[in-house]
């Protein structure tokens, strides 16, 4: 199970190894005009995301945060969704049309 192997992981090479597959991860750019806006002005914490993923990291204005519950999304941030490959797949489905606001 990806998330237990994460927060069981000892070094940073162990969660380098994790991470670094790409059925693991996506990066989603909120946005208004897009599929993401639902995410905008809500907090991590009410995200509808698919059981067995989250927010591993939040990138605002140059800026890298770590993401707590209570943070409230912006427009234009970007998230990084880590998971299992079927939480990613769907994240990517759901969200990124035409890869306009995604990247892997």
């Amino acid at each position: 199970d990806f998330l237990e192997k994460w927060h069981t992981a000892k070094t940073s090479q162990e969660l380098r190894a994790i991470f670094l597959r790409k059925d693991r991860f996506v990066m989603i750019q909120l946005q208004k005009d897009g599929p993401t806006n639902e995410f905008i002005g809500i907090s991590i914490d009410e995200m509808k995301l698919p059981a067995d993923s989250l927010v591993g990291a939040i990138y605002r204005n140059g800026e890298h945060l770590y993401p707590n519950p209570d943070e409230v999304l912006l427009d234009q941030d970007k998230l990084i969704i880590v998971g299992e490959p079927k939480a990613i797949r769907r994240v990517y489905d759901q969200y990124c049309v035409y890869d306009q606001y995604c990247s892997r």
